[in-house]
């Protein structure tokens, strides 16, 4: 019985079960490995079968399943045929390209291009699919989180947009001024709080954030015809100028209200004296103008993105090019007047 047990002492016998052991762990994580291969390849397939086109597409599989022809040439074609707006010939090359890739980064990248495909082609849903499924291979992808983000304020999933900058947040991305405006929507479409609740709540927000108040002040012009200034006499006027501007005159209610820019706003309209002159250059040559009797100039306004530098004739909180949030700029131009009271 002792010569038994000292069998278990010998080192011998030591290394051999270190051995075993390693080989058992080693052959499980080679199947595990082999299983999870199995298991993507499943996925991607299921995922090429539910989006692809029932047409005759033989031409385009036969160069893009043709592993001689270099994965970048195979999606310069794609980018090409995306460029002409043929969107439908782009989308089966990449539906296609996922089937071949076999490297993690290729996947994402394919992954992310075929999102953003469906996402200009306007099929949102699709888009969001995609992203999400490339988000399982790299979950850290900026770029699928910020489409997806834009995604979700589209559809109005509000709750969606806040778990997606919960996740940039994560990621060292600034989001405090996309968590208020999404918290002042949040208010705007909430059924169940009457319209004063709202307001309170709307312009407690406005006072610790800027990007807010156009939102604010749009929602109070739908719901009061009276427009009393001093109630939001803290807003950054210059910022909604173009709001002011177009605002009828009988709407406008000043008492008490000391905002200077407002008023450099409004003695430019024609509708107040109180300022004789702005340190805005399209303010100020009107005021001088309405000052000496001159009635045939106006104000136009466009707008542009600081980011990609487009220039669009309506206000957008997230540019339509470039997607880039709180990026407009509001640029005031002389024109010539209209016959506009």
């Amino acid at each position: 019985m002792e010569i038994f047990f000292t069998d278990y002492h010998d080192p011998l016998f030591s290394i051999i079960i270190l051995f075993l052991i390693i080989f058992i762990i080693s052959f499980a994580s080679y199947w595990w490995s082999v299983y999870k291969h199995k298991e993507e390849k499943n996925q991607i397939k299921n995922f090429v079968k539910k989006f692809e086109s029932n047409k005759d597409l033989l031409e385009y599989e036969i160069f893009a399943k043709d592993k001689n022809i270099s994965l970048e040439s195979i999606i310069l074609i794609a980018l090409l045929y995306e460029k002409q707006g043929d969107y439908e010939k782009a989308i089966e090359i990449y539906l296609m390209l996922l089937e071949r890739v076999e490297r993690k980064e290729e996947k994402i990248q394919i992954f992310t291009m075929l999102g953003k495909l469906y996402f200009k082609a306007g099929f949102l849903k699709k888009s969001e699919t995609t992203f999400l499924q490339g988000l399982k291979y790299y979950p850290r992808n900026q770029e699928a989180l910020k489409y997806l983000l834009v995604i979700y304020e589209k559809l109005r999933k509000y709750e969606k947009v806040l778990e997606i900058l919960n996740s940039l947040e994560e990621l060292g991305v600034d989001v405090k001024k996309q968590r208020e405006y999404i918290k002042a929507l949040d208010i705007i479409t909430d059924a169940k709080s009457p319209y004063l609740t709202k307001k309170r709540r709307l312009l407690e927000l406005s006072k610790e954030s800027v990007i807010v108040q156009r939102e604010v002040f749009e929602f109070i012009s739908r719901r009061e015809k009276d427009i009393k200034f001093k109630e939001i006499e803290f807003f950054d006027f210059y910022k909604i100028a173009d709001l002011i501007w177009y605002l009828p005159k009988e709407r406008i209610f000043l008492k008490d209200c000391k905002n200077q820019a407002l008023f450099e706003i409004l003695s430019a309209r024609g509708i107040s004296k109180e300022s004789k002159e702005s340190e805005i250059f399209e303010f100020d040559v009107l005021i001088k103008l309405k000052r000496s009797g001159y009635e045939r100039a106006d104000l136009g306004f466009e707008y542009i993105c600081k980011e990609c530098k487009q220039i669009f004739p309506l206000f957008f909180y997230r540019c339509p090019h470039c997607y880039a949030f709180d990026s407009a700029a509001t640029i005031p131009k002389i024109v010539k007047k209209n016959g506009r009271a």
